[in-house]
């Protein structure tokens, strides 16, 4: 039995589901006769979901930004501990999606990361942190990450059998899929935002780009406050999809839209459809993997530049680290195969 630490489970972020269907797919792929759970990353383990880690021969946890320099769980609920130092001696924000504690310690060992990234751009991991990985990481597999910059920070924290494999979204974005994205913008686009890092004039300056240039333009909400903030904003005509991953695979499969916006894995998604995409960069996670892959990404701070992308033919080229992730399939196999 192989456990799936599962991303998307508690999460308002539908891109979770976008990069849970990668790992899923491969996972199976892999190991196509092995019994399958999963268990929450983004919630506290409870008894059963311990008792199903323990009983796996390792769980693997499907990547998003997971990783970040200080994992320490917080504790304002003890007393006699002002809330004030707990956050101002520490160097680092602390930064919990993935809600492990000491206590879990024992039952979440023997865990593999699968294109697991950082969730910002952050000092070094502190002394918990290290510890926590150095704990909880399996020592014989290979621990696949996103980008370089997350291989250098789990480095960092003494973890040195790791590799760069690039998002999990992208290992099925070869050379033979891309030949048939179009070069041409088509008459629709689908779009969206990011109601966490708002940027109020650039967003309506994206907007306003794309109500010039193409006929219609369907609005994907890809997190929980997403319409709330796109209707803060100054500018008016969108479609509303539902926000479902089902409703943006129907459009994106319909062959009669591009993709334009913010959100990074609504982006991947449309090229995994073959549609024409361009993503507006937020943060730090569609920058890099774009530095390493070719991923088309545009800084939300450089918006001439989409303007100049979006008014020129133009087919991505995806370069992604093949061998890198063929050696990690193949290192999870082994393991696997050595109980």
């Amino acid at each position: 039995m192989i456990t799936i630490l599962d991303t998307a489970v508690a999460s308002e972020n539908l891109g979770d589901q976008v990069i849970m269907d990668g790992v899923w797919g491969h996972m199976e792929s892999m190991f196509q006769n092995e019994y399958f759970v999963n268990v929450p990353t983004h919630d506290y383990l409870g008894p059963e979901s311990k008792r199903l880690l323990k009983k796996s021969s390792f769980g693997v946890v499907g990547g998003t930004n997971l990783l970040s320099s200080n994992m320490q769980m917080p504790l304002t609920w003890q007393k006699k501990v002002p809330l004030w130092s707990k956050i101002f001696k520490e160097k680092e924000r602390r930064v919990n999606q993935w809600k492990i504690t000491p206590q879990d310690i024992p039952d979440v060992c023997n865990t593999v990361l699968m294109a697991v990234g950082w969730w910002q751009y952050q000092s070094a991991p502190n002394a918990y942190t290290r510890k926590l990985f150095n704990s909880v990481l399996h020592k014989q597999a290979l621990h696949s990450v996103r980008d370089g910059y997350s291989e250098q920070n789990l480095r960092k924290a003494g973890i040195e059998n790791v590799i760069n494999t690039g998002c999990v979204t992208m290992w099925n974005l070869d050379e033979e899929h891309m030949v048939d994205v179009p070069s041409e913008r088509k008459d629709e686009v689908v779009t969206t935002i990011t109601f966490y890092k708002p940027h109020k004039k650039a967003d309506e300056r994206m907007l306003r780009m794309l109500k010039q240039r193409y006929k219609k333009i369907y609005l994907w909400v890809q997190g929980g406050g997403d319409l709330a903030y796109v209707n803060s904003l100054d500018v008016e005509g969108f479609e509303l999809l539902a926000p479902s991953l089902k409703a943006l695979d129907a459009k994106l499969s319909s062959g009669t839209v591009d993709y334009v916006g913010t959100r990074l894995h609504a982006g991947v998604r449309a090229l995994q459809y073959k549609c024409l995409s361009a993503i507006v960069s937020v943060d730090n996670r569609a920058t890099e993997i774009s530095k390493e892959t070719g991923l088309p990404v545009v800084e939300r701070s450089r918006l001439d530049d989409l303007k100049q992308l979006l008014d020129s033919p133009y087919r991505p080229k995806i370069t992604m680290p093949w061998a890198n992730i063929d050696k990690f399939k193949q290192r999870l196999i082994e393991v696997h195969q050595k109980g």
